[in-house]
């Protein structure tokens, strides 16, 4: 049995991901189940209508540059006053403005470069990951 090339690897999971739904885009349903005599209320959440031409970026031609995620960072672009719900990403001395739809999808956008981010290095490179420090009472010093 042969193993997929990372490349390969890389562009099934890219394919992946934009086929996957995407959790902030929520659709509410109804549905009656055989056993219940009610109907219950689901909430389901669906892809966005993908992109018509979104199999062209797929592909290994179109890559202009990879970025690595390590020491990257990642936040709300306060400095930024064109658009609103942009978020700032810094890897590998560039910068990157990202324009997203809400609130909600900045929030998840943000979580999770910044989940990728504490993942990229390797474990013997990691800083030791801290709790919240909260100030001490007066009373316990």
């Amino acid at each position: 049995m042969q193993r997929p090339s990372p490349r390969s690897a890389c562009e099934s999971k890219a394919r992946a991901a934009l086929l996957a739904p995407h959790p902030l885009t929520r659709s509410t349903t109804s549905s009656t189940s055989s056993t219940e005599s009610s109907a219950s209320s689901t909430s389901c959440y669906y892809a966005p209508p993908p992109v018509q031409d979104a199999q062209r970026f797929l592909k290994p031609s179109a890559l202009v540059r990879q970025y690595t995620l390590q020491g990257a960072r990642c936040g709300l672009a306060t400095g930024y006053d064109k658009r609103a719900h942009v978020i700032r990403i810094r890897a590998e001395g560039e910068q990157f403005l990202l324009e997203l739809p809400d609130l909600q999808s900045v929030v998840y956008w943000i979580e999770a470069i910044q989940a990728a981010v504490d993942v990229s290095l390797d474990l013997d490179e990691r800083p030791m990951p801290t709790g919240p420090t909260y100030p001490r009472h007066p009373a316990d010093r």
